[in-house]
């Protein structure tokens, strides 16, 4: 089962609101899993290619060829777990929360005009509402929408942050009352670029209910491995 979510768009932020106590300023961090059948951690690294050969998968994107078998739905082209963005010296914490510096790695760069610095700026607005903001190091457009910005953390919060720094760039939020996990992005495949953004996350169920502006014909979504436009 392909559990990920695909976020791509001209500016990125994410803003994650918690309907659920005192805040920490140390870092934290932890060790991605992987997922114990290895095809379930595949990110398309063709999504504008169904055909892609070996030669254009490994040669041109610097990503892994391999058949995931005749049953799966898997991609055949994938990027390798390196793919992404190393952090740049240490975690800064700052009067809203924490401030990443990340410089590119891996494989070479197939979108144009990929950041090869870019800033991750973790932001804890309220108790239960963190704003995760990941922007290039030089002024860009961004989409005129109010969004509060507090100048200082709250008391408490209801959730933590962890980074993750191997294979790459990776970080996750949970929640503090039960450790439950409510998102990750270690699956891998992040991509920052001037008019491309996308940030791949593990899902915590595979029941997913309603996305998708589209027909179907259940409520619950398949997520093997389908594209659902949102």
């Amino acid at each position: 089962m392909h559990e990920k979510v695909k976020m791509k768009a001209q500016g990125l932020i994410l803003l994650i609101v918690f309907a659920l106590p005192s805040f920490s300023s140390a870092v934290k961090f932890y060790e991605p899993k992987q997922s114990s059948n290895s095809t379930d951690d595949r990110v398309d690294c063709a999504p504008d290619n169904t055909d892609i050969d070996q030669v254009g998968c490994e040669s041109a994107r610097g990503c892994i060829f391999d058949f995931p078998g005749p049953l799966s739905n898997a991609p055949a082209c994938f990027y390798p777990p390196d793919y992404g963005f190393s952090i740049y010296g240490q975690v800064h914490n700052t009067p809203t929360g924490f401030q990443v510096e990340l410089l590119k790695q891996g494989s070479p760069a197939f979108v144009p005009d990929e950041f090869g610095v870019a800033i991750v700026d973790v932001d804890f607005q309220t108790e239960s509402r963190l704003r995760v903001r990941f922007r290039a190091t030089t002024d860009r457009y961004e989409v005129p929408i109010a969004i509060p910005n507090p100048t200082s953390k709250p008391p408490s919060t209801l959730y933590d942050v962890e980074f993750a720094t191997s294979p790459s760039f990776a970080f996750r939020v949970l929640r503090r009352s039960n450790g439950a996990v409510i998102f990750d992005s270690s699956l891998g495949g992040l991509t920052l670029a001037d008019q491309f953004l996308q940030v791949s996350g593990r899902l915590a169920s595979d029941a997913v209910f309603g996305i998708g502006e589209e027909q179907h014909n259940s409520l619950k979504r398949d997520m093997d491995f389908n594209d659902i436009s949102e």
